[in-house]
């Protein structure tokens, strides 16, 4: 029988050919801690992507209504055999545009209108002839109309839109009668 201090002597001298191997404390914390700054750095450019997402979403709304409103207000504009009426608002207050009949979209009148209580949020509206009324774009806190010529020949249109940012947007656009311009050009 061997002496316990002498089989422990053998132990500590034998080579440390089959010892496991492993990380030590400080290079574990140093790999979270690069872990960490990784991980952070990534979070932090999937945040701003996706804000910037959300924001060129907001914009491309805007420009799309703007797009949406131009284009619906040229082509009735052009198609008109006889003068619209522009109710000129009170100051602060939006213009009507009122049409006859049988135009491109089949609005006889254009306003804009709170749809909450509070007024703030407001839309552009489009009255049919039978009454219906329509939704063309939210967002629209002024539209201001001005005739053009006389005998008048066309209409300026003035949309102010809620911008992204919080700021309002202002859309001036001009649109002809196409009757009235030819017949102008033939006198």
């Amino acid at each position: 029988m061997t002496p316990i201090h002498s089989s422990v002597a053998l132990i500590s001298s034998r080579p440390l050919v089959g010892r496991i191997k492993g990380f030590t404390l400080i290079e574990l914390m140093v790999a979270m801690l690069v872990g960490l700054v990784v991980i952070g750095g990534a979070t932090s450019v999937f945040l701003t992507v996706v804000q910037t997402y959300r924001q060129t979403e907001t914009v491309n709304a805007l420009h799309e209504s703007v797009r949406f409103v131009t284009d619906i207000l040229t082509r009735d504009v052009r198609g008109l055999t006889s003068i619209a009426t522009v109710t000129q608002g009170a100051s602060g207050v939006s213009d009507q545009f009122q049409i006859s009949p049988g135009t491109f979209s089949g609005c006889v009148n254009y306003t804009v209108e709170a749809d909450d209580e509070a007024g703030i949020n407001t839309q552009l509206n489009c009255t049919l002839a039978d009454g219906t009324r329509m939704r063309l774009a939210g967002g629209v806190m002024d539209f201001q109309v001005e005739e053009i010529g006389t005998p008048v020949i066309g209409y300026q249109f003035s949309v102010t839109f809620r911008g992204a940012d919080g700021e309002n947007q202002s859309v001036v656009f001009s649109a002809g009668m196409r009757n009235q311009i030819l017949g102008a050009i033939q006198e």
